[in-house]
C-alpha cells in the first residue's frame, strides 16, 4: 500500500481503507504485572484504606470479576480466538480484566481490576508505604520528615502515587487503548475504548460505563478533581491517545475493524488537541501536532512510526510535569464533559 495523506486530512471514505489502530506501549500489548509481587486488594484496604476499597467495590472493576466470565460476547471472543478453559484461566484476559496473585504456587485471578493495576504491585513498597515511624505511630501523628522520607522511599520502591499522574495515566491507556489486531479482527473484541479520562475519571461513582472515581487523597468526601487537574487530565489523555494509536499503526498488518475504529477514534483525538491548540499557548500540545502531522499510512510501519509515538509520549510526560492548571482555564470550553458543565 502507497503512503496515504497524513493524520490532519482523514476522511469518512478514507477511513474505510485506513490503517490507524490502537496499541500498547513501544511493540505489543503491555505486559502483565507479575503475580509475585501482586499482594492484591485486601492488603490495601483492610487497614490503610478501608474508604478506598469501599468505593472500589461498587466499580465496575471490582463487579465485573463476578460478572463479565458469564457475558455471551465474552464465550464468543473465547471460542473465535480458540481460547478454552474460561476467561481466567486466558493469559490475553487475565492482564487487564483481574489482579493476578500467586495462590499455591500458581498464579490464580483473585479480583478484579485492583489497587495495584494503577499504583503498580506494592510487595516492595507497601511495607514501606504504611510505617509511619513505628509500630505505635498512626499516619496523623506522622512527623512531616518522616512522611517525605517514607513516600520518597516508596516511589523509588515502585509506587505510583495520585500526584504522578503520567504513570497514573499510562496505567488506564494499557488496558483500555491496548489490545492487539487479532483479538479484535479474529475474536471479536471491541476495538479499545473511546476513554476520555475527564468524564471517565469524574463520573458517579458505580454509574454504568464510567470507570472508578475514587479522590480520597483529596478527602473522604471522594469530591471531583479541581478544575486545574482535569484540565492538565484533560491534555495529557489526549496525547497518550495519539501516542498510542500510531504505535498500533506501526504493528497494524491487514485492514479490518481494529484498523478502521481506530482511525476514526485518532482523527477525532487530533482534532480535539487542535482545539486545545486553539484555545491555549502549550508548547507540548504544538510540538505533538507536529509530529501526526508526519504519520502516513502503511502496513507494517512500525520503524517509521514509533519513532513518532515516542516524539508524542517525550511531549506528553513534559507536559505532565510541568503543567500549571491554573493558567489552562480556556481549556474548560473545549473539555466535553465536566461536574459543573450542564
Amino acid at each position: 500500500m502507497k503512503h496515504g495523506p497524513p493524520i490532519a486530512h482523514w476522511t469518512g471514505t478514507w477511513l474505510c481503507m485506513a490503517l490507524f489502530l490502537f496499541g500498547g506501549v513501544a511493540s505489543a500489548a503491555p505486559a502483565a504485572h507479575d503475580p509475585a509481587l501482586i499482594k492484591g486488594p485486601e492488603a490495601c484496604g483492610k487497614e490503610c484504606h478501608k474508604d478506598e476499597a469501599a468505593v472500589w467495590t461498587a466499580t465496575r472493576h471490582a463487579t465485573s470479576f463476578r460478572t463479565l466470565e458469564q457475558e455471551k460476547k465474552v464465550g464468543e471472543i473465547l471460542t473465535n480466538l480458540g481460547i478454552k478453559g474460561g476467561m481466567r484461566r486466558a493469559e490475553p484476559c487475565q492482564g487487564c480484566h483481574y489482579t493476578m496473585q500467586m495462590v499455591e504456587g500458581r498464579p490464580q485471578a483473585t479480583a478484579g481490576v485492583s489497587c495495584e493495576a494503577c499504583h503498580h504491585p506494592a510487595r516492595d513498597w507497601s511495607d514501606v508505604h504504611g510505617d509511619y515511624g513505628g509500630k505505635e505511630v498512626k499516619r496523623e501523628q506522622e512527623s512531616p520528615g518522616h512522611k517525605q522520607q517514607r513516600l520518597a522511599k516508596s516511589i523509588a520502591a515502585g509506587m505510583v502515587r495520585p500526584v504522578d499522574l503520567y504513570p497514573l495515566v499510562r496505567a488506564c491507556f494499557d488496558c483500555h487503548l491496548g489490545f492487539e489486531e487479532k483479538t479484535v479482527n479474529t475474536g471479536g473484541h471491541v476495538p479499545g475504548s473511546l476513554i476520555e479520562l475527564v468524564s471517565w475519571t469524574q463520573g458517579k461513582v458505580g454509574e454504568d460505563g464510567k470507570p472508578i472515581r475514587h479522590n480520597l487523597h483529596q478527602g473522604k468526601e471522594n469530591r471531583y478533581s479541581p478544575p486545574e487537574r482535569r484540565r492538565v487530565m484533560y491534555i495529557l489523555g489526549l496525547a497518550l491517545e495519539l501516542e498510542y494509536t500510531i504505535r498500533a499503526l506501526g504493528r497494524a498488518t491487514q485492514e479490518g475493524m481494529f484498523v478502521q475504529k481506530m482511525a476514526k477514534q485518532a482523527k477525532q483525538a487530533a482534532q480535539r488537541m487542535k482545539q486545545v491548540n486553539e484555545k491555549v499557548t502549550v508548547p507540548e500540545v504544538a510540538a505533538i501536532l507536529a509530529e501526526t502531522g508526519k504519520v502516513k499510512l502503511k502496513l507494517n510501519a512500525g520503524d517509521e512510526l514509533n519513532p513518532i509515538a515516542d516524539a508524542i509520549a517525550a511531549q506528553g510526560k513534559a507536559f505532565a510535569a510541568r503543567a500549571d492548571g491554573a493558567a489552562l482555564a480556556a481549556v474548560d470550553a473545549v473539555i466535553p464533559w465536566y461536574p459543573e458543565k450542564p
